[in-house]
């Protein structure tokens, strides 16, 4: 997604779904994490991980649907560096997985 098509949207509670199949949901943390990130809860109300993912992973949105298209797998968004709270090095943690071209990993 170019970033110039990028509209300020509260995206908290949008489904998010990769390639192959629903990953989770945008998380409330989402809030307290710097801009070009985003968090997503993953997996069921048992077992609930919440991870930070990079904007630049991001296909589309679909407000209708309220839906947010990433193109990282599903066990690659499971995997990522998980939500810490605000005083967790999240962008070194981010890029180091995620590496500098965000849309390539998947």
């Amino acid at each position: 997604m170019d970033e110039a098509e990028i509209v300020p949207v509260n995206l908290i509670g949008f489904i998010v779904e990769s390639a192959d199949g629903r990953v989770g949901e945008v998380a409330e943390e989402t809030r307290k994490l710097p801009q070009r990130r985003f968090a997503v809860n993953t997996g069921s109300w048992l077992t609930r991980t919440t991870v930070v993912l990079p904007v630049g992973v991001v296909q589309r949105v679909d407000l209708d649907l309220e839906k947010v298209v990433v193109t990282p797998s599903k066990a690659t968004i499971e995997n990522a560096p998980e939500w810490n709270g605000p005083d967790a090095d999240l962008p070194g943690e981010i890029e180091a997985y995620f590496g500098a071209s965000p849309r390539i990993r998947g």
